[in-house]
C-alpha cells in the first residue's frame, strides 16, 4: 500500500460547512429525472426545465377569482367529509399496477391538469387557514395514495402547489404525530428541494427539533425500499441545508463526539490521546452519555452507527437475491451518496470519517455480492468517490491539506504499530514482520502472501489490534 501524493488545498464555497475537491477520473451516469439528486458532490437532473411554465389563462384567473383561492387550483373551503369523499375517488383510480413503479421522465403538470386532478378536490380541507378542520386519517389516506402511485412527480407537485405542507401539515407536527404525517412531510420538503427551493427558510422554525426526533425514529420501524430512500434522501437535504441555525443544531448532533462509543477500543484512544482539548471533551461526553437518559441523547449516540450496520445487513440479504428491484438499488446508491456528503464536508467530517473508517463501510460494500451485478455500475462508482473523500489528505482538526511528508510519516506510522503488534502478542508466527523491511510488505501481494497461512483467530485479532 503505497503512500498517497501530497494533499490538495481546499475549496471553500460560501455556506456552513467547506467541501472537498471533487474526485478526478469518476464518470456518472445521468441520474434519473424522476430521481432528486440534492448532494452537492453529484450532478443535478438533467431534465429540469430551464424556463418558467405557461402564464395562467386570464379564464382561469376569473374563474380562481369567483370561486377558487388560487389559479393553481385550490376551492373554496370545504368540509373534511367532502374531501374524504374526494379520497374514495383517489383510491378507486390506484392500481398495484407493477408499470407506474418505473421511473418517469420529469414533466411539470399544466393548469388545466392541475385543475383536473382528484388532489386538487382534497385541498379544500386547507384552502382557508381560518376553517381548517385537522384529520389525521386523511393524512394517512393521502400517504397510501402517493406510496401507491410510486410517489409520482405530478401528485406530489399538485399537493406542493395547493400549500399542503404549509397549510395542513407543518401547524400540526407534534410528538404523537403518525408515521404518515412524518413521512409526508419527507415527501413535501424533498420535493421543494427537488424545485431548488429551501422549505428552512420559510417555515417556522418552532417544532423543528420534535419533528426531527420523530424522523430519527423511523429509522426503528420497517419502512420499504421506497420510504427508505425517501428518508435518506430527507438526511441528504438536512445535512444540505446547516447554513439555518435550527437545522445545523439538530444535525450535527448526529455526527458529534458521542458516536465514538461505537468504535473501536483501541481506535478511540488513539484519536481521544491526539489532542488535549479532545481528551477534554471526551471525559465530559463520556461520563453524560455513559447511559441515556432521552430519546434524543439515545439517537446523538446510536444513530449514525446503528443505520451504518442496517444498511451493511440489508446489502448482504440484497445480495443473496438473483435480480435487485430498482428501488433497492436507488436506496444503496443513495445511502452511499448520503455518506459521501457526511465526509465532505468539514462540520461533519471531523467526527464521522472515523467512525466511517471503523465500520470499513467501504471494504465491505465492495466485497458485498450487491458490488458485482450489472445493475451496481453507479453504486460502485460512489463508492470509489467515497473512498476518495475518506483518505483525502486533510488534518479534520485544522481543516488544512496534509504535505506529503505528513501523509509518508501517517503510513509509517500504521506500519510500525503494525509491527509493534506483530512482536508483542505473535512473536512465533509473525516475527519475520516484526523485524522485516517495510518496502518489501508494503504491496497487496505481500500482505496477502502474508496473511493467507495464518489461523483465522490470529488474523482476528491482529486486525481488530491493527485496523483503525
Amino acid at each position: 500500500l503505497k503512500p498517497p501524493g501530497a494533499g490538495a488545498p481546499l475549496l471553500k464555497p460560501p455556506g456552513a460547512g467547506a467541501l472537498l475537491p471533487k474526485p478526478p477520473g469518476v464518470d456518472l451516469p445521468k441520474p434519473d429525472a424522476a430521481v432528486p439528486s440534492v448532494s452537492a458532490s453529484l450532478p443535478p437532473p438533467p431534465d429540469m426545465p430551464a424556463k418558467p411554465g405557461p402564464p395562467v389563462p386570464k379564464a382561469t384567473l376569473a374563474r380562481a377569482k369567483a370561486g377558487r383561492a388560487s389559479p393553481l387550483g385550490v376551492v373554496a373551503p370545504a368540509t373534511v367529509a367532502s374531501a374524504s369523499r374526494s379520497l374514495n375517488a383517489i383510491f378507486a383510480g390506484t392500481q398495484d399496477d407493477p408499470a407506474s413503479k418505473r421511473r418517469k421522465a420529469y414533466s411539470a403538470p399544466t393548469v388545466q391538469q392541475i385543475l383536473a386532478d382528484e388532489f386538487t378536490d382534497v385541498a379544500a380541507a386547507w384552502a382557508d387557514p381560518a376553517t381548517v378542520l385537522f384529520d389525521a386519517s386523511m393524512v394517512v389516506n393521502l400517504f397510501d395514495a402517493l406510496k401507491r402511485g410510486a410517489f409520482d412527480t405530478r401528485k406530489v407537485q399538485v399537493l406542493e402547489f395547493s400549500g399542503y405542507l404549509e397549510a395542513y401539515l407543518w401547524p400540526h407536527i407534534g410528538i404523537e404525530m403518525t408515521d404518515e404525517h412524518v413521512l409526508s412531510i419527507m415527501v413535501m420538503v424533498n420535493e421543494k428541494f427537488r424545485a431548488n427551493v429551501s422549505p428552512w427558510a420559510h417555515l417556522p422554525t418552532d417544532g423543528f427539533d420534535t419533528f426531527f426526533e420523530r424522523v430519527l425514529d423511523l429509522k426503528d420501524t420497517a419502512l420499504s425500499f421506497p420510504e427508505r430512500s425517501l428518508f435518506v434522501c430527507f438526511l441528504i437535504n438536512c445535512f444540505q441545508s446547516l447554513e439555518f441555525e435550527h437545522v445545523r443544531a439538530c444535525c450535527l448532533r448526529l455526527t458529534s463526539l458521542q458516536a465514538w462509543f461505537h468504535l473501536n477500543a483501541g481506535s478511540r484512544i488513539k484519536l481521544v490521546q491526539s489532542s488535549p482539548k479532545l481528551r477534554d471533551a471526551w471525559k465530559r461526553i463520556a461520563k453524560r452519555y455513559a447511559v441515556t437518559k432521552t430519546k434524543m441523547q439515545a439517537h446523538e449516540k446510536n444513530f449514525m452507527p446503528t443505520l451504518i450496520d442496517g444498511f451493511i445487513e440489508g446489502l448482504e440479504a440484497m445480495g443473496m437475491r438473483q435480480v435487485m428491484d430498482c428501488d433497492e438499488v436507488l436506496y444503496v446508491e443513495r445511502f452511499v451518496e448520503f455518506l459521501i456528503d457526511l465526509v465532505n464536508q468539514l462540520p461533519t467530517r471531523r467526527y464521522f470519517r472515523p467512525l466511517l473508517t471503523d465500520k470499513h463501510v467501504v471494504v465491505r460494500c465492495r466485497a458485498s455480492a450487491v458490488a458485482g451485478k450489472p445493475e451496481a455500475r453507479l453504486f460502485n462508482q460512489l463508492l470509489d468517490m467515497l473512498s476518495f473523500y475518506e483518505w483525502f489528505e486533510i488534518d479534520e482538526t485544522k481543516g488544512e491539506s496534509l504535505s506529503f511528508h505528513q501523509v509518508t510519516q501517517r503510513h509509517y506510522e500504521t506500519w510500525e504499530h503494525f509491527q509493534r503488534v506483530c512482536f508483542k502478542h505473535h512473536k512465533e508466527t509473525l516475527n519475520h514482520v516484526a523485524v522485516g523491511n517495510v518496502a518489501n510488505l508494503d504491496t497487496r501481494e505481500a500482505l496477502e502472501d502474508l496473511f493467507a497461512p495464518l489461523e483465522l483467530e490470529i488474523l482476528q485479532d491482529v486486525c481488530a489490534k491493527v485496523c483503525f
